[in-house]
């Protein structure tokens, strides 16, 4: 493997390191190397080993709520420090206040490409940007948290500029013919499909979709689609399953591709999305969001 450094090269930038960065976050990037995946055969024991080690290098950022299980699903936002009043809203009126955990997103500022590729973080010549590297690093370490957490079966995440479609609780409630049901009901109720049809990823908020070559998997209460999608561009909201957040996780160290179009790519992955979109992304934003696209259509 090109990418794979050898314990003394990725040993030697220590000292380098620590002269562009602050030396906990050398520390921390080094220690991720040492928490890299192993071959498929030992991929459980090797997370449970290693994966606690949290590149954190957004230090300015602190939890908002601690979530709690809620029959196996847990809910993560990747959140900047600035857009704290916008996702306690985001939590609030969706009612998540008892089950939402806040992952301070990792800055763009403050990675170093090349430390990153000493590191083993990040493959060589990617050609990506600093900003698509760190929404990647910010969603591993939602992942990596949530394969720790034995009580957890299924994570869904949000980025920070999410937003829920307007009509979609009301459809679902109506469908039900319960009007006390909540978006925490619909996320439940979602995320249990993914036995009987076998996905490892749910698109809650697709985008850039060939929508035309969707091959529908199941109809589901409201008016919504679970399809198996072609194409499903964005990462502001999805649900992954234990199994294919650890797939994931391996298909993503080092880092070969921005994070939406690697799930494209991974092999042993399935990727669902609904349709329409459950989640949408907050337009005319004030520039501080993780992803600040406006505009992005389900489908093309």
């Amino acid at each position: 493997d090109t990418h794979r450094l050898s314990s003394y090269q990725r040993r030697a930038p220590l000292a380098a390191c620590a002269k562009v960065m602050h030396r906990a976050v050398c520390l921390a990037l080094l220690a991720c190397v040492e928490a890299r995946w192993k071959p498929a055969g030992v991929l459980q024991a090797k997370l449970a080993s290693k994966s606690s080690t949290s590149l954190n290098v957004s230090t300015s950022s602190e939890h908002i709520f601690t979530g709690e299980n809620h029959d196996g699903l847990g809910i993560s936002i990747i959140a900047l420090k600035e857009r704290e009043a916008h996702v306690e809203r985001f939590i609030k009126d969706l009612k998540f206040s008892s089950a939402a955990r806040i992952q301070p997103a990792i800055r763009k500022l403050d990675l170093v490409e090349d430390t990153l590729v000493k590191a083993g973080e990040l493959a060589f010549n990617t050609s990506l940007s600093m900003g698509e590297v760190a929404c990647s690093l910010s969603h591993r370490e939602v992942l990596k948290s949530f394969v720790q957490n034995e009580s957890l079966s299924h994570i869904v995440v949000f980025e920070d500029d999410a937003i829920m479609a307007p009509g979609v609780l009301h459809s679902f409630q109506k469908a039900k013919s319960n009007w006390h049901l909540t978006p925490l009901d619909l996320l439940k109720e979602l995320a249990s499909t993914s036995k009987s049809l076998g996905w490892d990823g749910l698109n809650l908020g697709r985008c850039w979709s060939w929508c035309g070559l969707d091959k529908l998997e199941t109809k589901f209460p409201g008016g919504i689609q679970i399809v198996d999608a072609r194409s499903s561009l964005c990462t502001h909201a999805y649900i992954f399953t234990k199994r294919g957040a650890q797939v994931h996780l391996e298909s993503t160290h080092p880092i070969l591709d921005a994070e939406d179009r690697t799930r494209m790519k991974t092999q042993d992955f399935k990727y669902a999305s609904t349709t329409p979109r459950i989640f949408l992304q907050q337009e005319n934003d004030d520039g501080m969001a993780i992803n600040v696209e406006n505009d992005q259509p389900e489908c093309v």
